[in-house]
């Protein structure tokens, strides 16, 4: 039976997730002889502790530059075709006959006598920039 006891000892140890330090510190108790003194029972080693996992930094990406707007256009010029008037380009585009002749003073007193291929300046409305042509 004295054979066992270091076994049954030896078991006990690891099964408690023990690691033995040496074989010569494993006996039975009242064993006098070689090794430790008598009565000692095995040690186990002092287990590491975990090693925390770093946490990673965040480091702040810089502040992009703000981008300038860009500039909208608040008029556009139209080329008139056969049978345009300023009234009929005003109703077209959603405006009034004398906004379209304080833009263009060339018309003043003629308003409706445009030629084919006058450019007249136009204000952006709604309709205007439906079309694409302000932007």
């Amino acid at each position: 039976m004295r054979s066992l006891v270091p076994l049954l000892a030896l078991l006990l140890a690891v099964a408690a997730g023990g690691i033995i330090v040496g074989i010569s510190q494993f006996r039975d108790p009242g064993q006098s002889g070689v090794g430790p003194s008598a009565g000692s029972w095995p040690t186990t080693t002092p287990r590491p502790t975990a090693l925390r996992t770093p946490t990673p930094t965040i480091t702040p990406s810089p502040t992009p530059s703000p981008v300038p707007p860009r500039e909208i256009a608040t008029t556009w010029t139209y080329t008139t075709l056969a049978g345009d008037s300023l009234s009929l380009i005003a109703t077209r585009y959603l405006t009034t006959t004398e906004q379209l002749v304080q833009l263009n003073p060339q018309y003043g007193e003629d308003r409706d006598e445009v030629i084919v291929g006058d450019e007249v300046i136009v204000p952006c409305t709604p309709i205007a920039v439906a079309e694409g042509r302000c932007g």
